[in-house]
């Protein structure tokens, strides 16, 4: 519910529970509908409040409304309701039954220092700044708002750094170089992957020093390594889970609250209070135990050639059917499950039924035939294998469970649907693939991906194939962080989904390449993060792709080197929507932007934060409205492009620097109501920079007006500044 001064008591949304809500509607009411009375007395935001307080579940309150003559639009500005009162007589419930981890106090965790930022003191937005007081007033205010609203949706395990990007925007630039900066460290994989997991999830930094060489010198020794790299990650995964560990009945329903999200970003229907119950159980999860697990991982092998030649012991009965090829040993690992060292030639694994494999060499393949819980390890030396997943499960992927893939050489192919090649659901799946020209292919939730724990994909060499479709490709969903580092080569990143969130021809929803993403009403979102180290690359994406933020999460695109090319659609390449950040990072070459239809290139929406930073290089920025640096209702977006001769191609006046207009919060109170978005365009270099809004280059440009009839739609606060070499 929502009070508006002048017309009264509106619908403003409504959730799952006795009136069966969808967001923003339910089978009875919808916003904007007008709330007259609740149990006779006349309704406001208090009046509800106060009466609950009063009640039980099991109690009754009657509702009396008008309808909205426009239901499920933006909220009006006058009465616009039909004359005739309804009434509804409600049943309450249990409240505990029907709230996720949105609305509840933070729970401890270790927080990461937010870096000093130094956006304003360049020295041309800084001069911009000092030179005009309003200007800055209103940059003030707009940061309040943000710190405020973020303050007024607490949530029990919001990410410090989702935090931190929403209330101190002008450290956008420094929060990336924080996130991706364990990639550029030279870690070695294990302990990357347990450093970027820390300082995400908020844990405790790893500890310790790297196991060391372990020497595999014989095929016993091989089962020896899988004992090593299992046992005791087994136990430090149970620490994480508890009962969650192995619990299939539990992953099957982690699944399908993942899963559901592909269909709609909020929770509603029959099994509503389910997907709640299974929410608030991943608040639960031990994210340092999932540090030290990965820790556990940090060994190198040392293989005797002469290994690969040892006698088969041939294959026990119980793996008859599972494992195909020659084996030459096979032995239970107690708590693990059978552990298989293969030999030289090719060989087949259902990781389903086979726990650990060490397999020796050959063009491998390896499946999973049903959900795999628990601990799950391959070590593959060498061969150009292949990686099967299956419908509900695929390689790499922790299911309520940690699976880990460490693939030493070879061009291998990964080819699954969800939950696939560096996937976490209630777990941990870590995929390193060391060397050689690699295809990766899922569904969604697949190639560095999770929710409730971690999916993370570490290519350290090759020009490789990355295909999806949706919420993949570095996606961190509610209290996930998903990541893809790529060490170098050319490569190339598709993720195309199915069905456009907006019924544009030609187009698809994506969330994937370096995404955030929450449930709205219910979980805030993870930090998902795409780091290419080096190479000429392309993304090719649709909707909502290419460092992004949705509802309380944090998206991070970050590409170090070579002239790489970004096509995309609507919230495309930097962009935010409700609450939420994002950021692309381009640290050289010279790049292409192609963005469709509206919300691209540092384009922020409802409450959110976003940056474009384009570091070096002649570029080429080509967009449709709300683009290149462009805020609306109430966020804050940035293109800053360091140097080169630039290009900006946009539709229309809401670009390159120009803000939109602000319905959604404006009639709220101070300090999140009666304030303006902030959009800004900053090149730093070139003589012969062209702007398609006839933007003077050498120039400094406020932008924007107010509307004093209809203060909301005023777009007002959006500056240009073309500084020049």
């Amino acid at each position: 519910m929502r009070d508006i001064p002048g017309i009264g008591c509106l619908v403003a949304w409504i959730d799952p529970g006795p009136l069966n809500g969808r967001g923003l509607d339910a089978p009875a009411l919808a916003r904007p509908d007008l709330l007259v009375s609740i149990d006779g007395k006349p309704a406001s935001e208090a009046a509800l409040r106060e009466l609950l307080g009063t009640k039980s579940p099991g109690d009754t309150i009657t509702l009396s409304l008008r309808r909205s003559n426009h239901r499920g639009g933006t909220f009006p500005t006058a009465i616009d309701h039909v004359a005739t009162e309804e009434r509804i007589t409600v049943e309450l419930d249990r409240p505990g039954d029907w709230i996720g981890t949105l609305g509840q106090a933070r729970l401890p965790s270790i927080d990461r220092p937010l870096p000093s930022p130094s956006l304003l003191t360049n020295a041309e937005i800084h001069a911009a700044f000092a030179g005009d007081a309003s200007l800055s007033a209103a940059f003030d205010a707009i940061v309040a708002g943000q710190r405020a609203m973020s303050d007024a949706q607490p949530d029990a395990r919001r990410l410090n750094r989702v935090t931190q990007a929403l209330t101190a925007p002008l450290a956008l630039p420094e929060l990336a170089e924080a996130i991706v900066g364990p990639a550029l460290a030279r870690l070695r994989p294990a302990r990357l992957a347990a450093t970027l997991v820390a300082e995400q999830l908020d844990a405790r930094a790893p500890e310790g020093e790297s196991h060391g060489s372990m020497p595999v010198p014989g095929a016993q020794s091989a089962i020896y390594a899988l004992d090593f790299f299992t046992s005791e990650t087994r136990l430090r995964m149970v620490e994480a889970l508890g009962d969650a560990y192995g619990n299939e009945t539990l992953a099957r329903s982690a699944l399908a609250v993942a899963g559901g999200m592909r269909e709609s970003l909020l929770i509603s229907g029959p099994t509503a209070s389910q997907q709640l119950k299974t929410i608030r159980r991943g608040a639960e999860i031990d994210m340092n135990a999932i540090v030290a697990a990965f820790s556990q991982l940090d060994a190198d092998l040392a293989i005797d050639p002469s290994v690969a030649t040892s006698e088969p012991e041939g294959l026990p009965d119980e793996l008859k059917g599972a494992v195909d090829g020659v084996v030459l040993t096979a032995q239970p690992i107690p708590d693990i499950g059978w552990a298989v060292a293969g030999g030289p030639g090719a060989n087949r694994y259902d990781m389903s039924v086979v726990a650990a494999v060490f397999d020796l060499g050959g063009d491998d393949t390896y499946t999973v035939s049903d959900i795999a819980v628990g601990m799950r390890a391959i070590i593959d030396v060498s061969g150009n294998d292949r990686y099967e997943g299956s419908a509900q499960q695929g390689i790499a992927a922790g299911v309520c469970g940690l699976f880990l893939v460490d693939d030493h050489a070879g061009d291998d192919r990964y080819i699954g649907k969800a939950f696939h090649a560096g996937a976490g659901c209630f777990g941990a799946g870590l995929l390193i693939d060391r060397g050689g020209n690699d295809v990766y292919q899922g569904t969604h939730w697949s190639l560095g991906a999770a929710c409730w724990g971690t999916g993370i994909l570490l290519d350290l060499g090759g020009s490789d194939s990355y295909r999806a479709e949706f919420m993949s490709e570095g996606c961190g969903g509610p209290r996930g962080f998903g990541a893809i580092v790529d060490s170098g080569g050319d490569d190339f990143y598709f993720a195309d989904g199915e069905n456009s969130q907006y019924a544009t021809p030609a187009t698809s929803s994506s969330f994937s390449q370096g995404v955030g993403v929450g449930i709205r009403r219910f979980a805030a979102g993870g930090i998902g993060m795409l780091a290419d180290l080096g190479g000429d690359d392309r993304y090719v994406a649709g909707e909502f792709s290419q460092g992004g933020g949705y509802f309380f999460g944090l998206g991070l695109l970050s590409d170090r080197s070579g002239n790489d090319r970004y096509w995309g659609d609507r919230y495309g390449q930097a962009w935010a929507a409700h609450q939420a950040s994002g950021i692309l990072v381009d640290a050289a070459g010279e790049d292409t932007y192609v963005g469709r239809t509206a919300a691209t290139q540092g384009a922020a929406w409802d409450q959110s934060t976003a940056l474009l930073w384009d570091k070096a290089g002649a570029d080429s920025y080509q967009g449709d409205g709300l683009a290149q640096g462009s805020a609306a209702q109430q966020a804050i977006a940035f293109l800053v492009d360091g140097g080169g001769t630039d290009r900006y191609v946009a539709r229309g006046e809401i670009a390159q620097g120009h803000s939109g207009t602000n319905e959604y919060h404006f009639l709220q109170a101070p300090p999140i109501g009666g304030i303006l978005s902030f959009s800004l365009l900053f090149d730093a270099g070139g003589e012969t920079d062209f702007f398609s809004t006839g933007r003077r280059a050498l120039s400094t440009i406020r932008l924007g007006s107010r509307n004093a009839e209809a203060p909301a739609n005023s777009t007002a606060d959006g500056l240009f500044i073309d500084a020049g070499p």
